[in-house]
């Protein structure tokens, strides 16, 4: 089912990220990248369970200020 999901997420993008999509929904985890054409195509297809390298980074900003 999650390979399945991840396939159907990935298919318009690139079909390498679809084993870390499927990794992340199986483990109920958000999907950690870097790659805006991913996070493009996954937000228009409803899925935000993922966090990039700004959000990290402002989140230790924060967290040291």
């Amino acid at each position: 089912m999650d390979w399945a999901k991840a396939e159907e997420l990935t298919k318009d993008v690139d079909y390498d990220d679809a084993v870390f999509v499927a990794l992340s929904l199986h483990l109920k985890a958000k999907l950690w990248t870097g790659d805006k054409k991913l996070i493009s195509a996954l937000l228009q297809k409803g899925f935000k369970k993922f966090v990039t390298l700004d959000d990290l980074r402002n989140k230790i900003i924060k967290k040291h200020s």
